[in-house]
């Protein structure tokens, strides 16, 4: 029997919490979230090097379905931001390369921006109530 390499390969921990997160009809993320949040700057960055192309980059595609599935919820906005900049710039070219990607990151998008939006509205929101209640002094 002949293997190919990609089948010799082993998951990295973000690719094992990723698979998971994505078995059962609820899909959380939080477990990949904490594993990628308790690593270094560095060792996030490793992670997200080693997700594979293979099998039509599945890896990938599962890394941009959480990123967008976590976004609006609002939490950690900032980090996922962090996060998709860092796999836009390590796999740019696969992203350009593959149109079931460049749909994810086009839906990516819209998310971000809608979340964005609604952010700030908060942000003004809050600085609207802490100009008025310095102005009561």
């Amino acid at each position: 029997k002949i293997l190919s390499l990609s089948e010799l390969r082993t998951n990295s921990k973000l690719v094992t919490s990723l698979k998971k997160a994505t078995t059962g009809r609820e899909k959380n993320y939080a477990p990949a979230l904490a594993l990628l949040a308790s690593l270094s700057p560095s060792g996030v960055d490793l992670e997200i090097r080693s997700l594979s192309l293979a099998d039509q980059a599945a890896e990938l595609a599962l890394f941009l379905d959480m990123v967008g599935a976590e976004l609006p919820t609002g939490r950690n906005f900032e980090v996922l931001q962090a996060y998709l900049a860092a796999f836009l710039k390590v796999h740019e070219d696969a992203v350009r390369e593959m149109p079931a990607l460049q749909a994810r990151v086009a839906v990516l998008r819209d998310v971000e921006r809608a979340t964005w939006l609604k952010l700030k509205g908060r942000f003004q929101k809050v600085l609207c109530l802490i100009g008025a209640l310095s102005n009561m002094q």
